[in-house]
């Protein structure tokens, strides 16, 4: 009879290469009820023996926590229907410290199940993660530790033929930042071919390419990222970048467009007007900001405070190209409409009153 010999790290990985259903766990997910999807999967493996569930615990508390400390101790909560993490995370009050210490747990799987690579790629975006939250906190030293640790854990995993989105975009954003703008570009896209709907990949990737003077490619992934971004501030940074990109190479239509996909994301925002006003400054288009003034004039009609707005950058664009009459016609009407928002004294009138003396 001829023996099956089977080494002892293949019976590891075998015996540790369950795949547990998390259909209940993702939708509580979903529910943003975090704490209770915790609980579900500390029922599920108490002592962390489990791989996948292991990854699970680690990836919710690197996601989800609504308090941590140094990354080490985690705390979460279940949400209301109209709450956001950035709110849990900036507000004060009792929280719930889940019993995981994911550096810990993970270190220990390794040792068990070494040629199980998932387990270093999710400890190497465990560093990472960590840089990016408290890097203004920790010294030098301490940060140069967390990015050799995720670079390390990570590229272990990539050279063992195992690299998710995360760990792809990880080891690229850290190129990015060391100024390794063509491997950061590489690194990027093979995140996105793991995952493309991933937004701040194709952020980072359009100013990858932005440094190695592809503008184009540049807008077209600061486009992407705006589409796919939730958060407004983010799609508002996406959205200039995108208008400053056409802008660079001339594309004078995308560039109105996304100067007119900017103002509608806040159009309340004087900060805005004025980016998109520096932006045409330095260029020949005159034509295009008037035809832009144009455009959200007529859109926003009906909002006095955006009009107020409109109406007092359009007037110092005309002043800066020494128009006086129209200049001073537009500042007439700002004051006008700032009436109806602000009261008397307010110090943007003291402002139309010096522009109006330049």
């Amino acid at each position: 009879m001829k023996k099956t010999i089977i080494s002892v790290a293949l019976l590891c990985f075998l015996l540790g290469a369950t795949s547990p259903d998390f259909s209940g766990v993702d939708a509580l997910i979903d529910e943003k009820q975090y704490l209770d999807a915790f609980d579900i999967l500390e029922k599920m493996d108490p002592n962390e023996e489990d791989v996948a569930i292991t990854i699970k615990k680690t990836m919710l508390c690197l996601d989800y926590f609504a308090k941590s400390i140094g990354h080490g101790v985690f705390a979460l909560e279940n949400l209301k229907h109209n709450e956001t993490l950035s709110q849990i995370r900036t507000s004060t009050g009792k929280f719930e410290i889940v019993p995981f210490s994911p550096e810990k747990a993970l270190k220990n799987l390794i040792e068990k199940y070494p040629l199980r690579y998932e387990l270093h790629d999710t400890l190497g975006i465990y560093y990472y993660e960590m840089y990016i939250h408290y890097s203004q906190n920790h010294t030098e030293e301490q940060n140069n530790e967390h990015i050799s640790l995720a670079k390390k854990y990570i590229r272990m995993a990539h050279g063992n033929k195992y690299g998710t989105a995360r760990s792809y975009y990880a080891i690229g954003f850290f190129n990015l930042i060391e100024g390794y703008y063509k491997e950061s570009i590489k690194d990027f896209n093979r995140a996105l071919e793991k995952n493309d709907d991933y937004p701040e990949c194709h952020y980072n990737l359009a100013y990858a390419y932005m440094k190695n003077k592809d503008y184009k490619t540049a807008m077209r992934h600061a486009a992407v990222a705006l589409e796919k971004y939730t958060d407004l501030s983010l799609k508002k940074d996406a959205a200039y970048f995108a208008h400053k990109m056409a802008t660079n190479i001339k594309d004078r239509d995308r560039s109105l467009e996304y100067a007119l996909a900017y103002v509608k994301l806040d159009p309340r925002s004087h900060g805005t007007l004025k980016q998109v006003i520096e932006n045409y400054y330095y260029t020949d288009y005159d034509s295009d900001l008037v035809r832009f003034f144009e455009i959200i004039e007529k859109e926003y009609h009906n909002d006095t405070h955006a009009l107020g707005n409109i109406y007092l950058y359009r007037g110092i664009y005309y002043s800066d190209k020494n128009r006086k009459e129209k200049a001073l016609s537009d500042f007439d009407r700002a004051e006008k409409s700032f009436k109806k928002v602000y009261p008397d004294g307010h110090e943007v009138f003291k402002f139309i009153n010096e522009s109006r003396a330049r």
